[in-house]
C-alpha cells in the first residue's frame, strides 16, 4: 500500500511539473510504463499534439520490446518459477495495453497516427498460465505419490500447490479437485476421542454438553465415534475428574447515615421591608445504606491422554482447567431518601445470578478450546 501511494505521489508531481518540461525531457527521466501511463492521459483523438503521441508510441514499443526479451530469456530456463515470472510480465503487458487500447486509433490535430502495436496478450497469458499449471502438476502428482507410500506430510505440500494454482492461476480443472480431495485425505491426522464425565452430576453434565465442533480443522479431524473406512492415527481420552458450581453467595455490610437538612427558610426584613437575613429550620434525617457483594464460581478439571495407535505409546498427558465467575457489587438503602448517600443505590437487593448450567456451559467452552490446543501438539511425524 505504501509503495502504491509513493508511486502515485511521484506521478502526481510529474504531472504538476510537466508544464516545465517537454515530452521528450519527461520521457528521458522516467521508466517506460510511467511515460505510457502519463502520455496516454495526455493523448486523445482531438486535442493533443503530435509530440506527446510520438512519446507514447516510442515508450509503448520499448516497454513491450523489453518485456518480450525478458520473456524469451525466462523461457530458456523452462522452470515453474520462470513461468511464474513470465505470467507476471504478461499481466504487466495486459495492464499497459489496457491503458492504450481505448484511445485507438489515435489521430493528432496535425494528422499524425502513432503506430501502437498490441501484443496478443490473451494468448500469452493462456500460455504462461498453462505452463505454470503443467509444471506444478508434475510436482503435485509426485508429492501425492510419496504420500500414498507413507510420506503423508508430502500431501500437505501438494495441497498448498493446488490452492496456489486455484487462487492465482484460476485452475478450475476437475483433476485439481480430485487431487485436492486426495491430498486432504492423505495429509490429515484422524483422532478418535473419548469424552468421559466420570462421577458426579456436574461431571456428567459436562460430558453430555461437550460439543466437538471446533476441534477439527483442515489437517486434524476429530471423531467421537469411529467412522467406516478411516484409519485413525491417535486415540484421545478426556476424563472430567472434577466439576463444581458454588452456591449463590451474598455478603452484606450496612451503615447508618445521618444528615442535617434545611426544611424551611424564612426571610427576616427590616422596618423598610428589606431582607436582612434568612432564618432556617433544620431537621436531622437518617437512612441505612447496605453494601452488597454477590458472587458465584464454577470450575472443572479434566485429564487428557493421547495414544499413538500405530505404536500404542502414550504421546501426550496433561491436565486442563476451566473456570467461570460471576460478581456484582451495589448498594441498597432504607430510610429517608433525601440523604445524599442514597444517590446511586438501588431500592431492591435482587441479584440476577446466572444458572449453574450457564456457568458450566462457559467452562465447557473453555475446556473444548484447551483440548483443541492440546491436540494441536499432536501431528504426523516422518
Amino acid at each position: 500500500m505504501l509503495s502504491y501511494l509513493k508511486s502515485q505521489t511521484l506521478l502526481l508531481l510529474s504531472i504538476l511539473l510537466v508544464g516545465c518540461a517537454s515530452p521528450m525531457e519527461f520521457q528521458s527521466k522516467h521508466d517506460h510504463d510511467t511515460v505510457v501511463k502519463f502520455a496516454s492521459r495526455r493523448t486523445d483523438n482531438k486535442r493533443q499534439g503530435t509530440e506527446w503521441a510520438k512519446v507514447l508510441e516510442s515508450s509503448f514499443a520499448q516497454a513491450n520490446e523489453t518485456d518480450l526479451r525478458k520473456i524469451e530469456d525466462l523461457k530458456a530456463l523452462n522452470t515453474a518459477e520462470a513461468w511464474e515470472r513470465i505470467h507476471a510480465i504478461n499481466q504487466r503487458i495486459e495492464k499497459r495495453q489496457a491503458r492504450v487500447a481505448p484511445l485507438m486509433p489515435i489521430v493528432t490535430e496535425d494528422g499524425y497516427r502513432p503506430d501502437l502495436r498490441l501484443l496478443p496478450v490473451d494468448e500469452m497469458l493462456a500460455e504462461s498460465r498453462a505452463a505454470v499449471i503443467e509444471r506444478y502438476l508434475v510436482e503435485i502428482e509426485k508429492n501425492i505419490g510419496l504420500a500414498r507410500n507413507g510420506q503423508r506430510l508430502k500431501a500437505r505440500t501438494a495441497f498448498d500447490h493446488i490452492y496456489f494454482l486455484r487462487k492465482k492461476f484460476q485452475w478450475k480443472a476437475s483433476l485439481g479437485k480430485t487431487l485436492e480431495d486426495e491430498a486432504l485425505a492423505l495429509g490429515r491426522v484422524y483422532v478418535l476421542m473419548d469424552m468421559n464425565g466420570g462421577y458426579g452430576f456436574y461431571s456428567h453434565t459436562v460430558e453430555n454438553d461437550f460439543d466437538f465442533w471446533g476441534l477439527s480443522n483442515t489437517w486434524r479431524v476429530v471423531h467421537r465415534r469411529p467412522q467406516p473406512g478411516i484409519r485413525y492415527d491417535f486415540q484421545a481420552e478426556v476424563d472430567v475428574v472434577y466439576a463444581d458450581v458454588s452456591p449463590n453467595r451474598i455478603d452484606r455490610s450496612s451503615r447508618t447515615v445521618t444528615e442535617e437538612i434545611v426544611v424551611k427558610r424564612e426571610p427576616v426584613r427590616d422596618t423598610s421591608g428589606n431582607i436582612i437575613r434568612y432564618d432556617e429550620t433544620k431537621e436531622t434525617i437518617c437512612a441505612t445504606i447496605e453494601q452488597i457483594e454477590a458472587r458465584k464460581e464454577a470450575s472443572l478439571r479434566a485429564e487428557c491422554r493421547v495414544y499413538d495407535l500405530a505404536t500404542g505409546q502414550k504421546v501426550l498427558f496433561d491436565f486442563v482447567w476451566a473456570s467461570d465467575s460471576f460478581s456484582e457489587s451495589f448498594c441498597t438503602y432504607s430510610g429517608d431518601t433525601r440523604i445524599s448517600a442514597t444517590n446511586g443505590c438501588r431500592s431492591s437487593d435482587f441479584v440476577n445470578f446466572p444458572s449453574d448450567w450457564q456457568m458450566l456451559g462457559n467452562c465447557t467452552d473453555d475446556l473444548r478450546f484447551s483440548v483443541g490446543c492440546l491436540l494441536g501438539r499432536v501431528d504426523l511425524e516422518e
